[in-house]
């Protein structure tokens, strides 16, 4: 089983990776990240902006998490700005190069403007007095340990700011730990970026340092200190380097990913540990031949959509200010572009990538330059293959022979591996060029430097700024009063915008922009200062300072005319008022004001529009009886101004009214009753009108009780001379049905499709008979066919029908079935070929027959017979049987041959190494001070001796002694090794059937169990296979316990559906977990009738496990298995069975 996620993540039984390569699905994700990276230069406000993780060195904006203002005595209002400006996970390095509004810090505009402090986030910083004294809650508490943050203290000028500024700086990363010294340090050596985004516990992935294979690290960060030239005659540097932002609440691949994307890296996982590989030019690892390919090969070639003749990526850019830049390759025009798309028919085929970690334009470019060649080097083969690839890993490199496409030791790169059931390996390879990873010597980038056009980030601002009033008269012959502001536009060739702003308090401001030299400002309050100010805006959005005007007193002062009372007449509780407004033109509306006394304290209790001129009227009610009251007015018109107060008008409300006669309260009471019959017409029951409360007569109720009988209703209606009061009722109404159950409805149809099986050599008749009892869920087959898939070797053929009754219990004996179709069949033996004899080769050694004191001359032949291994032309003296020593200081000499033919029986190529000392002997030789070796040491013939290594084919003796050590035997065929008279034995890979130490046998105890067709339950761990031992005492002490699973199962599904199910191992012991293993995934997709979908699956489910528990008590190992799926309300039905090994080494 393999699975593909990313630009790769590879999951394998034998091998998981996650890569740079291999997918284009985050390079996909890469171009919305293209949209983001100049986003890390941008403040964000928020208490649960998540911070991110830098590593290596990046310009970055921040999370204002902390903002809060300040009044000072004697100063502006909010004069002080106080920031706490969080920058990334710490501990950094450090916090430089601040900018505000893209400005350096250091520019003399900001001298005695601000005050900044930087803390580089280490866990046990203090808090900051600075923000502290904002005294808005940030207190001694507030310490951010563990992030890197500015705290910062701005003073307002309103010719150098323009609200809460953008605040970047420069940010040397993350200290990240060094295996290959133990040093922790700030580096941007990709490796160990990635190493600490691995192992940390806080915004990373938080793996043990165990599980990390740091001499695979340690390799890496080798590989990515490498130094290239980067363009002839040109600095040095390295290519692989890690500046990145990693955002903390993206996925772990997500950044995973980005970083392996910057350093051609893999991540392997192997045997619990992750690894890292840098893909460079490799040497081949393994091959695979006919010997190690199992079955068929499977060949797939390059297609357009993999295939590339141009990658544009983006990276951020040092020295266009962090801002997303791009470098392509090929470049435009060259004589690499002309050859690609001369190869691809004209057609260009483009590839845009986002290196989020990537700050060089020479890396930038060479990753492309690699990303395209492996594209068209898009060659893969796919193959089953024997046990030994386990050895491998993604991104090894290995070699293919093979008869059939014709290849002779073919290199090819390890895209994935997966373990079959069978015991063989799946493996998926990508053709392999080493020659693509050399680095290519870059043409220099190209610097634009600066020019004499003006220069965008400088504004010239607007001139000759006018602030004028204005007054005017509308159709109707109101005065409307405006504010002119106009200006001469800038000079400056890039602004194409004036931001137009203006006051009253010159403190808070209103804002317009506008591409025009003039706007009117309407309406304005009458007699107030306006204060103005207008800036240019450039087609980048960079702003110029302000130019100042003011404006006093503007509008319309003179007040209306007073209006003119003409009556005010009394009534029940009320006062009528009539007057006639002004004649003047921008008359707005009459305030009414009320007294209690002639020259009281009046006020205001209504404004009354109209036209100016018209008569107007005002009803002022809800007053008490009997009163005078007394009225003026005044008159306002549009721009505010108010006329002097009337003279006063009054009036007296009329005395309070005589009530009437109480009138008559009524109230309907329905009341409910359920019976069989029609009830007797009830009597009795009260209401209560003062408290809404009916009481009902005996037997009826005020709500429908609950029950099956029909419900009757009965009404009465109650009355009663005024509000309160209780009243009991007269005669009720006669009794009606108003509701009752209806009679059942006829039962529903029940169905169910299902398919039965049948081998036959030929297409059967379609079945007949044949039941399905929908009560018990039971199937019976027809005569000869079966539910299940019978066992034999013919042609499997189905038929289909669905059964059907009214009602939900019952059987349908009556099945109408489809004609059956082939299902399934044996497929034609394959093609056995003996090919013709290959070319042959032949090693071995030949020797000097006489005794010399220095080396002879090598010797040679003319030609070798393979089937006696003689040589023809053999130089004298020379021969393939070793000399008989004579003795004493004899020495004699030998040398290897290699033998090997173009063709069967073609021309031969003979080849003789140097001659070396070797020696042979018969019988018993004793050996004094030598220092000596003899040629051959894994042959049967010679004997090899070290100072005291002895290396040697079959040694026949009553027994060996070696220093004070002796090798015999008990006379009973049992070997004795003795040192000081004592039996010590050390030995590896022994194979025997048994050992004893010391008179004690060494035995392995084997506990285990099978079991078979175990349904496993959804969503839950169920029990596969349990042991129950107590194991052996040595010493008072269990020995260590190696538990083993091999499981089968199989699934079978009965729905039109695509399925995707998996399942997941894990041991319990005494009920607890002691360990849990990766899902096994298995999917089906069907069409065309419901038929029912049946799987089997197999194999080495589990590693060994260790147990390491010394307790001697009874216990019990469980394997369990946890099964799920993708649909709803559609299941597989998962059937399971295991072998569980428990084996104990007692001793």
């Amino acid at each position: 089983m393999a699975l593909t996620l990313g630009w790769i993540i590879g999951i394998a039984v034998a091998s998981t990776a996650v890569s740079y390569v291999m997918t284009q699905q985050a390079m996909k994700k890469a171009k919305k990240a293209a949209d983001d990276m100049a986003g890390v230069l941008i403040n964000k406000e928020s208490n649960i902006e998540p911070i991110p993780v830098i590593y290596g060195e990046r310009r970055v904006g921040g999370v204002r998490v902390f903002v809060s203002t300040k009044d000072v005595s004697g100063g502006a209002k909010n004069e002080f700005l106080y920031i706490a400006l969080a920058m990334a996970e710490g501990e950094v390095e450090s916090i430089t190069d601040i900018y505000i509004d893209d400005n350096p810090i250091t520019d003399s505009k900001y001298s005695g403007l601000y005050t900044i402090n930087v803390h580089t986030g280490a866990d046990n910083q203090t808090y900051d007095p600075l923000l502290t004294e904002a005294n808005a809650g940030w207190t001694s508490s507030h310490k951010l340990s563990g992030v890197a943050y500015l705290a910062i203290r701005l003073k307002w000028d309103a010719d150098v700011f323009q609200g809460v500024p953008e605040i970047t700086a420069v940010v040397k990363g993350r200290k990240v730990y060094d295996p290959r010294n133990g040093s922790t340090a700030w580096s941007n050596n990709p490796a160990l970026c990635i190493r600490d985004y691995l192992t940390n516990d806080r915004y990373g992935k938080g793996i043990p340092t165990a599980a990390i294979d740091d001499d695979a690290f340690e390799d890496a960060a080798d590989d990515c200190d490498q130094s290239v030239t980067f363009y002839s005659g040109g600095s040095t540097g390295k290519i692989f380097e890690c500046n990145a932002v990693l955002q903390t609440d993206e996925t772990l691949f997500d950044n995973i990913e980005k970083m392996l994307m910057g350093c051609r890296g893999f991540l392997p996982y192997r045997q619990g540990e992750y690894g890292l590989i840098i893909d460079k030019s490799r040497s081949s690892v393994f091959s695979f031949d006919t010997d190690t390919i199992v079955g068929g090969i499977s060949i797939a070639g390059e297609t357009k959509e993999n295939k590339f003749n141009r990658v544009l990526v983006k990276f951020a850019n040092p020295d266009v200010d962090y801002q997303p830049d791009q470098a392509v390759w090929p470049a435009g025009g060259s004589s690499e572009e002309t050859a690609l798309l001369a190869e691809d028919n004209g057609t260009l085929l483009v590839e845009e990538l986002t290196l989020d970690t990537v700050t060089n334009y020479y890396a930038a470019r060479d990753l492309a330059r690699v990303i395209l060649k492996r594209s068209r080097n898009a060659l893969r083969t796919s193959f089953k293959a024997t046990s030994e690839a386990l050895q491998l890993t993604v991104g090894d490199v290995v070699t293919v022979t093979h008869p059939t496409p014709g290849w002779s030791g073919k290199p090819f790169q390890v895209e994935s591996i997966a373990m079959n059931y069978d015991g063989t390996c799946s493996v998926n390879l990508l053709e392999y060029d080493s020659t693509i990873y050399t680095y290519d010597l870059a043409a220099q980038q190209t610097v634009y430097p600066d020019t004499e056009l003006p220069d965008p980030f400088t504004v010239v601002p607007p001139t000759g700024l006018q602030a004028n009033a204005e007054t005017s008269v509308a159709l109707d012959g109101t005065i409307v009063t405006s504010m002119v502001v106009s200006w001469t536009a800038s000079t400056d060739s890039f602004v194409d915008q004036y931001d137009v702003q203006w006051s009253t308090d010159n403190s808070t401001f209103q804002s317009v922009v506008t591409d025009d030299t003039l706007y009117r400002i309407s309406p304005v309050e009458a007699g107030a200062t306006y204060y103005t100010r207008v800036r240019s805006i450039n087609s980048l959005g960079v702003k110029s300072g302000f130019v100042y005007a003011n404006q006093g007193s503007v509008g319309d002062t003179t007040a209306p005319a007073l209006p003119t009372p003409i009556s005010a007449t009394a009534g029940y509780k009320s006062i009528s008022l009539e007057w006639t407004n002004p004649s003047d033109k921008d008359f707005s509306n009459v305030e009414v004001y009320r007294a209690t006394s002639s020259g009281g304290s009046f006020s205001e209790v209504a404004t009354v529009g109209g036209g100016f001129g018209a008569n107007a009227e005002f009803l002022n009610g809800g007053l008490a009886d009997a009163t005078t009251f007394y009225y003026k007015f005044k008159s306002v018109d549009y721009s505010g101004n108010k006329s002097a107060f009337t003279a006063e008008v009054s009036a007296t409300t009329n005395a309070a009214a005589i009530d009437g006669t109480d009138g008559k309260s009524t109230f309907t009471a329905p009341i409910f009753k359920r019976d069989t019959s029609t009830p007797a017409t009830p009597t009795g029951g009260t209401f209560n009108f003062g408290t809404n409360v009916l009481t009902p007569p005996s037997g009826w109720s005020v709500t429908i009780p609950s029950g099956t009988d029909p419900i009757y209703e009965a009404t009465f209606q109650f009355s009663i001379s005024g509000d309160t009061g209780t009243v009991t009722a007269g005669t009720w109404s006669t009794p009606v049905v108003i509701a009752e159950n209806g009679d059942d409805g006829t039962d529903g149809l029940s169905t169910f499709t299902f398919a039965v099986h049948k081998r036959d050599s030929t297409t059967p008749s379609a079945p007949s008979g044949g039941s399905y009892n929908f009560t018990t869920n039971t199937i019976t087959a027809p005569s000869g066919w079966s539910e299940e898939i019978p066992s034999g070797t013919d042609p499997v053929y189905i038929s289909i029908t669905k059964a059907q009754i009214s009602g939900a219990t019952g059987t349908d004996s009556s099945l109408s079935w489809t004609a059956p179709v082939l299902f399934v069949q044996n497929g034609e033996d394959g093609q056995s070929i003996t090919g013709a004899d290959g070319p042959r080769n032949a090693a071995g050694y030949v020797y000097y027959l006489l005794s010399s004191a220095t080396a002879p001359s090598s010797p040679s032949a003319t030609s070798y017979n393979f089937s006696t291994g003689a040589f023809g032309g053999l130089t004298t003296n020379w021969s393939r049987t070793p000399p008989t020593n004579t003795g004493g200081d004899a020495k004699y000499w030998a040398t290897s041959y290699y033998v090997t033919e173009a063709t069967f029986g073609g021309t031969q190529t003979l080849t003789f190494g140097t001659p070396f000392a070797s020696f042979q002997f018969d019988g018993l030789v004793t050996f004094t001070n030598l220092n000596s070796e003899l040629a051959d040491a894994s042959s049967t013939e010679i004997t090899t001796i070290n100072g005291g290594l002895i290396k040697t084919g079959l040694i026949d003796a009553t027994r060996v002694k070696i220093d004070d050590a002796t090798i015999d035997t008990d006379g009973s065929g049992n070997l004795i090794i003795k040192a000081g008279g004592v039996g010590t034995t050390q030995m590896g890979d022994l194979q025997v059937s048994t050992i004893k130490i010391a008179g004690n046998a060494v035995n392995l105890i084997r506990n285990a169990v099978s079991t078979s067709d175990i349904t496993l339950t959804k969503n839950a761990w169920t029990d596969i296979a349990t042991i129950t031992f107590t194991p052996e005492s040595v010493s008072g002490s269990a020995q260590p316990i190696s538990i083993k699973a091999f499981s089968d199962f199989e699934f079978d599904i009965l729905a039109s559906v695509n399925k995707t199910a998996t399942v997941k191992f894990r041991y319990v012991k005494n009920g607890t977990n002691i360990k849990e293993f990766n899902e096994i995934f298995f999917s089906t997709y069907l069409s065309g009738y419901g038929i029912g979908y049946y799987g089997t699956a197999s194999g080495n489910i589990t590693p060994i496990f260790i147990d390491t528990d010394t307790t001697v008590a009874s216990r019990s190992y469980k394997l369990q298995a946890f099964y799920t799926n993708t649909e709803t309300g559609k299941d597989c039905t998962v059937h399971a069975g295991a072998t569980l090994e428990c084996v104990e080494v007692k001793r």
